[in-house]
């Protein structure tokens, strides 16, 4: 896959919701440039997906979202999905599909914004983005019968077969094993490497501060930081917006620990 020219993302004065309960208001973070793995951490219900979801086009949203100067939110599906690609935290179940087949109907569901793409493209472009992931070799095996890594792997390959400059994952290393979430974290740094944009979401901080070139911690919707791993993951972070006391070391060869000693006590009125 080519590298790609050289874009950024913006985001000013988002607020997105779901049935009129707002979950996002008003939010802004420093341009993303194309090449870095963003990182969204955050407690439950701190605007994660809702943010991630606005950005794919997924829910209604107010504001500006621009990828290279375009106006996301003014585009058609078709030319939105030619530029952004999401994957889900949970994927759907492949219904005798194989790793393939899978990538290819994810090619017609979403067609290219120049149109749809004839089956020798549509099998080039998925046969390389297996190749790419590193799972060409279970290409014909059933979705149905893959582990949960391989499943993940399958599902990032699904959404780079259109090469988007934008990729959005939500979760994509919930209920992974250590090894596979050391793949996962691993792909998507060479993928953003390639000059594209990558943002995901996470629960675990210390795969967050390992792999990102930007945190953003989020609290009940807002932006409670943005900036670089060790600055936007610390103790007094954590404490503010988790509620627990931590630490954040480094390890002997300077990779981010994050201790949790505990539940901060709340005072007494």
């Amino acid at each position: 896959m080519m590298e790609k020219s050289p874009t950024a993302l913006e985001i000013r004065g988002l607020s997105a919701g779901y049935r009129g309960r707002p979950v996002i208001e008003n939010l802004s973070l420093q341009p993303v440039e194309a090449g870095k793995l963003v990182a969204l951490v955050g407690p439950n219900a701190a605007g994660k997906s809702t943010l991630l979801r606005a950005l794919a086009g997924l829910i209604a949203a107010r504001g500006t979202i621009a990828l290279g100067g375009q106006d996301l939110v003014a585009l058609s599906p078709r030319a939105r999905a030619a530029l952004v690609s999401f994957m889900p935290q949970d994927l759907p179940r492949g219904a005798g599909l194989t790793v393939i087949e899978a990538v290819l109907s994810s090619l017609k569901a979403s067609p290219l914004g120049k149109g749809n793409i004839g089956a020798g493209e549509a099998h080039g472009r998925a046969a390389r983005s297996l190749q790419r992931v590193g799972i060409a070799e279970i290409a014909l095996e059933s979705l149905d019968r893959l582990s949960g890594g391989q499943r993940q792997l399958a599902g990032i390959a699904q959404s780079l077969a259109r090469d988007p400059q934008l990729l959005l994952l939500d979760e994509p290393t919930s209920a992974l094993d250590l090894r596979h979430q050391l793949e996962v974290m691993s792909l998507l740094r060479g993928i953003a490497a390639e000059g594209r944009i990558v943002v995901v979401v996470l629960h675990d901080l210390s795969l967050a501060a390992r792999w990102a070139d930007r945190v953003v911690l989020l609290d009940k919707g807002r932006v409670h930081a943005d900036a670089a791993p060790f600055e936007a993951i610390t103790a007094e972070s954590i404490a503010a917006v988790y509620g627990v006391a931590a630490r954040v070391e480094r390890c002997s060869r300077g990779h981010p620990l994050i201790v949790v000693d505990g539940p901060i006590q709340k005072s007494q009125p």
